[in-house]
């Protein structure tokens, strides 16, 4: 009988252990139902009008509405895939791919705090509408409301993959993003103070949500479409003569939604006017289909940017004519005496068909780098980012590739490529299959050169 006792009780701490190392890799390697592939331009008008933020793979850059660039620059490096402006327009929000989040000071151009915390590339923030908190969405499947003066944490809500979040102007909602499968995606609107869902609006657009914008009591949402929807009710409205499928905007005093889509193969887009519900314009844009668009907080202009955020322009809201237009982007300054990373990779476990890649950088500005196996017979890519080093300390970064077969080869490059896709900055070759045992699975190392933020794609 005590026999059968110890035995039980081995069991149920073998599965309790396994169930906490499962635990540990999600975390460290999340599963996502839908991901963007690839980071999109955003642009977003201040709210005092005075100056423009542009992000993207180039990081931030910020101009005037006249297309100016201003002084200082904000001193970013790296992929910025989301930006959000406080409510006093002193201050800008990041939500960068090295997994963190930044509070950069306008008038210096310098970073006044790194909020650390997610697992994964933070893919959206949004303010409280007093400035005093924050809200992110990650790849790790998590949204977090954070102190926007202290830094910390204070909810995490476990909800799958986001894509956007957004505050509500009353402070008390908080709308997200959740992709589906076949390009649906569903939102669900939370209470602020408790963490729960309040309503859930399912399938309510088709296309990589990325942005939502409340109306001003808080009681709409517009989503790609365009349409506009009652948060409670469910019930919207269509503007089928405007395509935006792209991106959408609606201006701060809830008179115009601005539309950009894929029509026909072409960049086109729309205004529409919501007190009579009718089209005022229909125009191409010069520079094809704009990934993001912005009102002036007085409603009367309209900015947009193309994917690559090489192209911006102006728009006058009722004419729809363009009053400036910018189709260069700075150049990032090139890396000095760039630093080799060190990939070492280690057996995970015994009977485990893949292999933990360690990766160091000890560059003070983050790296980007592809890898892909190749040859195996369940094809793998992605993307990673390599954070900067931190004083002596080297960034550091965990990904895993899965081996299939003895021959099986794992390519690391450099990413985006800066000549082309065949640019390998490192090569290894698996040498076991089984892995029986981590000690008779020889550490593998490979030498990179270290690329600081690419030019123009």
């Amino acid at each position: 009988m005590v026999h059968r006792r110890n035995v039980l009780r081995n069991v149920v701490l073998v599965i309790a252990l396994s169930i906490t190392i499962v635990s540990l890799v999600l975390m460290i390697f999340p599963v996502n139902a839908q991901t963007p592939e690839s980071t999109s331009s955003v642009v977003v008008w201040s709210p005092d009008g005075k100056l423009i933020a542009v992000s993207g793979w180039f990081g931030i850059h910020l101009y005037t509405p006249q297309l100016i660039l201003v002084s200082p620059q904000i001193k970013s490096v790296g992929v910025v895939n989301s930006i959000a402006w406080s409510p006093d327009s002193t201050k800008l929000a990041s939500a960068d791919a090295d997994y963190n989040i930044r509070l950069w000071d306008v008038s210096t151009g310098k970073a006044t705090a790194v909020f650390t915390g997610h697992f994964n590339s933070v893919e959206s923030i949004s303010w409280s509408p007093d400035g005093s908190k924050l809200a992110s969405s990650s790849k790790d499947s998590t949204v977090r409301i954070w102190d926007a003066h202290r830094g910390s944490v204070s909810k995490t809500i476990q909800l799958g993959y986001v894509s956007a979040v957004s505050w509500s102007p009353d402070g008390s909602k908080l709308a997200i993003a959740v992709p589906q499968s076949y390009g649906f995606t569903d939102v669900k609107i939370l209470d602020i103070s408790t963490g729960t869902t309040l309503y859930i609006l399912k399938s309510q657009s088709v296309g990589h949500q990325r942005t939502m914008f409340w109306s001003s009591d808080s009681k709409h949402l517009l989503f790609l479409g365009p349409f506009v929807i009652d948060v409670k009710s469910a019930q919207r409205v269509s503007f089928p003569t405007c395509d935006g499928n792209e991106s959408v905007a609606w201006s701060r005093d809830g008179h115009w939604i601005a539309g950009a889509g894929l029509v026909s193969g072409g960049g086109i887009g729309c205004m529409i006017d919501t007190i009579t519900t009718n089209e005022i314009w229909l125009k191409n844009f010069p520079d094809g289909d704009a990934s993001s668009l912005s009102f002036s907080s007085d409603g009367l202009y309209l900015v947009a940017v193309t994917d690559d955020g090489v192209n911006l322009s102006i728009w006058d809201t009722l004419t729809g004519q363009i009053l400036h237009r910018l189709a260069t982007l700075p150049s990032p300054t090139p890396p000095v005496n760039p630093q080799p990373l060190q990939f070492t990779s280690v057996c995970s476990s015994a009977n485990e068909h893949y292999r933990v890649w360690h990766l160091l950088n000890p560059n003070p500005y983050q790296v980007f780098i592809n890898w892909i196996v190749v040859n195996s017979s369940q094809s793998q890519e992605s993307d990673e980012v390599i954070p900067a080093a931190v004083g002596q300390t080297p960034g550091e970064r965990f990904f895993k590739t899965v081996i299939e077969a003895a021959s099986d080869t794992v390519q690391i490059r450099d990413y985006p490529p800066t000549v082309n896709d065949s640019v390998v900055v490192g090569h290894a070759v698996s040498n076991s299959v089984e892995c029986p045992t981590s000690t008779n699975i020889p550490m593998l190392t490979v030498t990179a050169t270290a690329t600081q933020s690419p030019t123009a794609p």
